[in-house]
């Protein structure tokens, strides 16, 4: 495990930066039809929640 130090202000930036790819990332979710791509999509959504999770609020 990774330990990232980073100041506030670019903890909000990195926070943004993840926030609006969710958004890309679950818009593509729903417009994919085959099933094995939607499930990496899936994991990939997951991982980003997660990453977003332990960012500061």
């Amino acid at each position: 495990m990774y330990t990232l130090q980073i100041e506030d202000k670019d903890a909000w930036l990195l926070k943004g930066l993840v926030e609006k790819y969710l958004l890309d990332l679950r818009r593509e979710i729903a417009r994919t039809e085959k099933r094995e791509w939607r499930k990496d999509l899936e994991k990939e959504e997951a991982l980003m929640v997660n990453l977003l999770e332990q960012l500061p609020k």
